[in-house]
This record gives C-alpha cells, sequence and structure tokens, in this order.
C-alpha cells in the first residue's frame, strides 16, 4: 500500500478523504445518542457535515501532500 501511495499522491489523497468520511455515520451515532435525537436528524445536522467536510478536506490534503513528497525524495 505504501507503494501505490507513492506512486499515485492522488490516490492517497482519495484514500484518506474516504477514510475520514467512513466515521461520520459513527459520530452522527453517538451524536444521536448523547442529545436524544434521532440518526438522521443528527446526520442532517450542519455542524456535523461541516466539521467532517473540512475534516476530510485537510486530510486529503495532508495525505496528499506526505505521498508526494514521498515521491520526491526518491
Amino acid at each position: 500500500m505504501k507503494n501505490l501511495f507513492k506512486k499515485s499522491p492522488a490516490f492517497a489523497a482519495a484514500f484518506y478523504f474516504i477514510l475520514t468520511w467512513i466515521g461520520f455515520p459513527i459520530a452522527a451515532l453517538i451524536m444521536s445518542q448523547v442529545r436524544g435525537m434521532t440518526f438522521g436528524a443528527a446526520c442532517a445536522t450542519p455542524y456535523l457535515i461541516a466539521t467532517f467536510g473540512l475534516g476530510s478536506l485537510a486530510a486529503a490534503f495532508s495525505g496528499y501532500s506526505k505521498a508526494k513528497n514521498a515521491s520526491d525524495k526518491q
């Protein structure tokens, strides 16, 4: 997997973007239990969507730059 990241920084960015959004339903489930709301209402919360949106973009950028730097060093 490391070799694939080194060969394709765009793949690394997509991988980290998707990996971040995998946590979204888990966070929504926890939020729905803590606040006493339905799962659907927790998923539609703008705060949660914005947090994961910005977090996934930051993770994708970070993964891309790390993979790009690793491929440039070779």
